[in-house]
């Protein structure tokens, strides 16, 4: 009697449906990786910016010869993809939260469709020479938000001028 070595059909056809979900399953898990590394990447990136305003007026830096005040962070609506510093700068004696030098002290644009999306209706500034968040009547962590898709990652600034990026909507 003969014997035939082989496989059948059906026991292919279960084996290329099995691959073919895990191949799905695996390709799904890394462009949800992707994304998240994207909004992580781009958190990461406002946070340091946001860290070298605070340094600015940690040092007193002096821009177009003019005595800081405070560095600050302009006002930034949901879907804006750039993020301004300025200064606020002495008018006399005493310090103006009106004057700023006219000129942008850096921009920061995001990339990779990542948007901010919270609107942040009020500028926030560092105060000199201490470094700390000018609470304006605020007490609480301001929350910069950054998502796509479904990932979301904040920048969280506190009171006392720490700086951080963490995962989610929800500053700690």
């Amino acid at each position: 009697m003969l014997k035939y070595r082989g496989f059948t059909l059906i026991e292919v056809m279960a084996v290329m449906a099995i691959v073919g979900v895990m191949s799905a399953m695996v390709f799904t898990s890394l462009r949800s990786g992707k994304e998240q590394k994207s909004v992580e990447g781009e958190a990461r990136k406002v946070a340091a910016a946001i860290r070298e305003v605070q340094n600015y007026a940690l040092t007193g830096k002096q821009i177009g010869g003019s005595v800081p005040c405070r560095f600050g962070v302009e006002a930034l609506t949901a879907g804006d993809a750039q993020i301004k510093s300025k200064e606020s700068h002495r008018t006399g004696a005493s310090c103006s939260s009106g004057a700023s030098i006219p000129a942008t002290i850096s921009i920061i644009t995001l990339s990779n469709g990542v948007i901010f999306a919270n609107d942040l209706d009020y500028d926030f500034f560092f105060t000199v020479p201490r470094g700390e968040l000018d609470p304006n009547g605020n007490v609480t962590p301001i929350g910069l938000r950054l998502s796509k898709g479904a990932t979301t990652y904040s920048v969280c600034v506190y009171p006392g001028g720490q700086v951080k990026d963490v995962s989610g909507a929800v500053c700690p």
